[in-house]
């Protein structure tokens, strides 16, 4: 397979060492005969890592990865309120907002994802808010500052790309087609994209009790910040030949892999890992959120917000 994909053996150092750990991360998802009959093994496979359809059918419990100019206005109607008043809208910050955002602002900040800052004109609030069906969870009002992060003369939005059709029409040439849904790793609030230095007084902001923060890395709340994790991987499959990225669909933080039989698929899975996860080393696949050697009508029973 290392030399179907035929990468620069010279390209860095680790090159033989990244392309082992994708085909060994992707090769699980196949038929490994007597793989499994250890002891140790024999474990690790009731995880529901390798029980995709268990998985599939819920999606986590995670914030939305709209951000500012995509979300609905009525979302933030609550802090709209607050920040009309003359007064500091720290001093009629809600309790249960303090409660329920400070924990996660200060793991950020033990995490080094933002840093502290001495100036107080922030263009942003952390407020606490609650999508339909999930509790309070933290975002940040970021409106004020879209005209500072415009769209690129080549966006599209991706809420526009819809994987299913694409499956469905290399489905519909090809009845034995198999797929694979890689999903980047991304922690809950922000993308693993930093912020140029320059650029992070854009997006600092403060907290409940009046202490300001700066992003070192993109919030999901940016304006624009679905563009960004949708270039940054578009950018990382490019890397493949052209062949190959004609059966790859990237959206947002996603890559639909296409391939015609099961064998194929192992191919251009384990490729689209190793370009993805390679030097710069930004960006990792992450497995729980994935699914690897599926066909069409798992895709369709899926939990639809997998593929959104």
């Amino acid at each position: 397979m290392y030399a179907w994909l035929n990468p620069d053996p010279f390209a860095h150092r680790r090159v033989l060492k990244d392309f082992t750990y994708a085909y060994a991360a992707v090769n699980l998802f196949f038929p490994n005969p007597g793989f499994w009959d250890g002891p140790v093994h024999a474990r690790i496979k009731e995880s529901l890592l390798f029980n995709p359809n268990e998985r599939a059918r819920t999606f986590p419990d995670i914030r939305t990865f709209k951000s500012v100019n995509t979300m609905p206005a009525a979302f933030w109607a609550a802090w709209d309120k607050i920040k009309v008043h003359d007064r500091n809208p720290v001093d009629l910050y809600p309790a249960d907002w303090d409660l329920a955002i400070r924990p996660k602002i200060a793991s950020l900040y033990k995490a080094g994802v933002i840093e502290s800052i001495a100036c107080s004109d922030v263009p942003e609030q952390a407020v606490a808010a609650a999508e339909p069906g999930r509790a309070l969870d933290l975002y940040f009002d970021l409106r004020d500052v879209i005209d500072e992060f415009p769209a690129p003369s080549n966006y599209v939005d991706t809420r526009t790309i819809h994987l299913l059709l694409h499956a469905r029409r290399v489905a519909l040439k090809t009845p034995t087609a198999r797929f694979a849904l890689l999903r980047v790793w991304s922690a809950p609030h922000f993308y693993p994209l930093m912020i140029g230095y320059e650029r992070r007084i854009l997006a600092s902001f403060g907290d409940g009790v009046g202490r300001y923060f700066a992003w070192k890395f993109i919030p999901k709340d940016m304006p624009n910040s679905e563009w960004s994790i949708h270039m940054a991987l578009s950018t990382r499959v490019e890397h493949l030949p052209l062949a190959l990225q004609r059966k790859l669909v990237v959206k947002r933080d996603v890559v639909l892999v296409m391939g015609e039989s099961e064998e194929e698929i192992q191919r251009l899975a384990t490729a689209v890992v190793f370009v993805v996860q390679t030097r710069p080393w930004r960006l990792e696949i992450d497995l729980w959120k994935s699914f690897v050697n599926v066909d069409l009508k798992f895709l369709e029973e899926m939990d639809p917000k997998w593929l959104e």
